[in-house]
């Protein structure tokens, strides 16, 4: 089983990787939006909440990831992302990124599930169950 090998098995690439056009099951580093999610981490690592840190982002016309990845056809919300509000960065967005293993080099698998192939909702497993391949 793939999954199971330490290959990602995910549709979504966290913001700052990019698909990989030779291997599909590898990700690439986007260096434009790494920079921002390495700014993210410094700002954190230099006390900054959040909020701040998203306060940061939006009086330095940062672009939000999902309108970064829209406008390069990429990314799971490309027809919800409101285009007219290119640097609306949330303090969740922010607390997402920090929390996420893949930025510390981590593979995370199994995160979510369909219970049947005819669903179409995925249901999200505890931390807990997650498989992690660390770096």
């Amino acid at each position: 089983m793939r999954g199971r090998s330490g290959k990602p098995v995910t549709n979504t690439i966290p913001y700052g990787f990019k698909k990989d056009p030779e291997e599909k099951h590898h990700w690439l580093v986007d260096e434009k939006a790494a920079d921002v999610v390495r700014r993210i981490f410094r700002l954190s690592v230099e006390g900054k909440g959040p909020l701040t840190i998203a306060k940061i982002l939006m009086n330095d016309k940062v672009e939000r990831p999902s309108y970064y990845l829209a406008q390069r056809g990429r990314g799971t919300c490309q027809s919800k992302t409101d285009m007219s509000r290119p640097y609306d960065w949330t303090s969740n967005t922010v607390a997402d990124m920090l929390a996420k293993p893949e930025y510390m080099g981590h593979t995370v698998n199994f995160r979510a599930y369909k219970p049947s192939y005819k669903d179409k909702k995925m249901i999200k497993r505890p931390p807990e169950e997650w498989l992690i391949f660390l770096l």
